[in-house]
């Protein structure tokens, strides 16, 4: 099911919050749900490699620099944070 259907959000930054609400009401892991706020910006895979940041969707307080391979739509993911998210999907 869409996410926009679970939010009922209207814009780009409530969809967000409402989705991590959500992910953490479920009990996921910070990873996932920092890999799933990536894919509503980009859900599609790249025709070229992506390189990217926004606002941490985990702490709210750095940055998290992703970049998605076009080969096979890998993401990789660190916030500036201390002790904050980071992954290879």
């Amino acid at each position: 099911m869409p996410v926009k259907k679970i939010t009922g959000a209207s814009t780009e930054e409530e969809l967000v919050q409402e989705t991590v609400r959500e992910l953490r009401r479920r009990s996921l892991p910070d990873a996932i749900i920092a890999a799933v706020v990536i894919r509503l910006k980009y859900p599609d895979k790249p025709t070229e490699p992506v390189q990217d940041s926004m606002v941490c969707p985990i702490c709210r307080k750095g940055k998290l620099h992703f970049s998605i391979a076009s080969s096979n739509g890998h993401i990789w993911a660190r916030c500036t944070t201390d002790d904050c998210v980071r992954f290879m999907q």
